[in-house]
């Protein structure tokens, strides 16, 4: 089960209203959300009882007024065939005529105990997101929505491919901007693969991250002279000052084989005994079994870090960071700033 969720602080324009509170399960002119039973029954309403009989019902069942209200609005529901398709075909549509302003993420761990332990964190998050008085209406021109959605529902997920983090990392963003923490938790999140979701700049840079987790101080190459290598971490351990090399591979489809190995084992040998070969994809059995008997005949210390690998210590990292974060995106402003919500 995937334990993220989604708050989202949503500018809509008044003629767009009444349809974006229907969608949310909102009675656009009593102001209340829909009761069970008017959830359940509305949409077979439509579909059984003649739009004409509808329409002229002034004073049947509660249900039958919200479907009225639902015809009014979208006067082309009937034609799907369940209220699914109905609610996310017009999701889509309502998506290019919002804006939003500010998205909160919350990352739950998949442990039970761990769980409730920070539920009360989560709820004072959302209480501080939703009740936060710096967005109103008058700022924006438009009316103001929270929401609270899952990710893994159809409406968390489109508000994050076209607003959210998922759209600034397609878009190519340095990763350096959001805390470590933060984009642990979002990538072993992320249901996209991380070799189709990063560039390889972006890659180089969340490795960067990784290691300087763990305590090395890294430098990231320039990529028209990087030497063989995209990063030079060092750290001092008992006076002594310990350098690595690391190479970051990103690509698009094939292992990395045995040529790929030697190259850069040829590299940081030549200054250093550590090197990092870190990828979003595999190593062939071959070039792993050329590492294992380099390392029998030389003293180095040379890891071989797969995408399973880099999972690992993502989780690891996760684990070791809060839970809760926000992200601010103020479009009116045109800023978008990545903050751990501590």
């Amino acid at each position: 089960m995937n334990y993220n969720d989604i708050l989202a602080r949503i500018a809509i324009d008044k003629e767009q209203i009444s349809k974006f509170e229907l969608l949310n399960g909102f009675h656009p002119r009593e102001k209340r959300f829909f009761t069970e039973q008017e959830e359940n029954l509305f949409f077979s309403a439509i579909k059984y009882i003649k739009r004409e009989d509808l329409l002229k019902n002034d004073n049947g069942y509660d249900y039958l007024k919200v479907a009225k209200e639902y015809l009014n609005h979208f006067p082309d529901i009937a034609k799907f065939e369940n209220e699914f398709e109905f609610y996310n075909t017009h999701w889509d549509k309502l998506l290019d005529k919002i804006e939003v302003l500010q998205l909160g993420y919350i990352f739950r761990p998949s442990d039970f105990d761990e769980r409730k332990k920070i539920e009360p964190e989560i709820q004072n998050f959302a209480h501080s997101f939703m009740h936060n008085q710096d967005f109103n209406d008058s700022l924006t021109g438009k009316i103001n929505w929270n929401k609270w959605y899952s990710l893994s529902s159809h409406y968390g997920n489109s508000i994050e491919q076209k607003f959210g983090l998922t759209k600034e990392i397609k878009n190519k963003v340095s990763l350096n901007k959001f805390p470590c923490g933060f984009i642990s938790n979002y990538l072993t999140h992320n249901k996209v693969n991380l070799r189709e979701l990063l560039s390889s700049r972006q890659f180089e840079e969340l490795v960067g991250m990784i290691y300087e987790n763990e305590g090395w101080k890294i430098e990231l190459t320039k990529k028209t002279r990087d030497g063989g290598k995209d990063a030079i971490a060092t750290k001092n351990e008992n006076g002594e000052t310990i350098v690595a090399y690391i190479e970051a591979k990103n690509p698009p489809k094939n292992k990395i084989d045995t040529s790929k190995v030697r190259e850069f084992y040829a590299v940081f040998r030549d200054e250093t005994d550590r090197g990092f070969f870190v990828t979003t994809s595999e190593f062939t059995e071959d070039a792993r079994k050329w590492v294992k008997q380099k390392k029998l005949i030389a003293p180095v210390v040379f890891e071989l870090i797969d995408k399973k690998g880099v999972l690992n210590k993502l989780v690891k990292i996760s684990k070791n960071s809060n839970l809760n974060y926000l992200k601010e995106m103020n479009t009116t402003h045109n800023r978008v700033d990545g903050s751990i919500h501590n």
